[in-house]
């Protein structure tokens, strides 16, 4: 159950793991988790990018670590939908203020990424397109925004390679 946000937080707290692969597994689809001090936790976590660390043997520092990630969570959620309905510079200006705060969502990077490809700022977009690639490998958004850009500024054969990561990533994308 990666997928399940709960879930994967609740696991860091068991000490007997040696290492922390349901973690690594969380990251790979782009969900963060929450593991204590001890273990494989804090070798499979990021903190701060692909998840939080906390002291997994003081319940405040569990409390809070849970409370910061589920805000975070909200806070992107809100800049998503304020995109999604349009008002695009309020959701720049939120993208930009989450990264300012350390938060390292891919889709933070992706969707910041396709605005300023929107304003032909292609520099910026390639940018938050490689940053998105690096925290979500399996973006298949990213890479398909960033073959967009390539092509349009002539980049044909850097194009093709992410083009053909896309279509390895997800199959049916020329179906689309």
């Amino acid at each position: 159950c990666i997928r399940d946000r709960t879930h994967s937080c609740l696991e860091g707290f068991q000490r007997m793991w040696g290492f922390g692969i349901s973690f690594i597994e969380a990251a790979s689809y782009g969900v963060g988790s929450i593991g204590g001090q001890e273990g494989g936790a804090r070798d499979a976590i990021d903190d701060g990018k692909t998840g939080l660390i906390c002291d997994g043997e003081n319940i405040n520092s569990i409390y809070e670590t849970i409370i910061k990630f589920f805000e975070n969570d909200k806070l992107i959620n809100n800049a998503l939908k304020l995109h999604s309905e349009g008002k695009i510079s309020e959701a720049k200006n939120s993208y930009q203020d989450l990264i300012k705060n350390g938060i390292s969502d891919p889709r933070v990077f992706t969707n910041l990424g396709v605005i300023f490809q929107s304003e032909n700022d292609y520099e910026k977009s390639v940018k938050l397109y490689k940053k998105s690639i690096i925290l979500f490998p399996e973006s298949h958004e990213a890479y398909s925004n960033l073959s967009r850009i390539l092509l349009e500024t002539g980049q044909y054969d850097l194009a093709e390679t992410y083009l053909i990561k896309v279509i390895n990533l997800k199959t049916d994308f020329l179906m689309e």
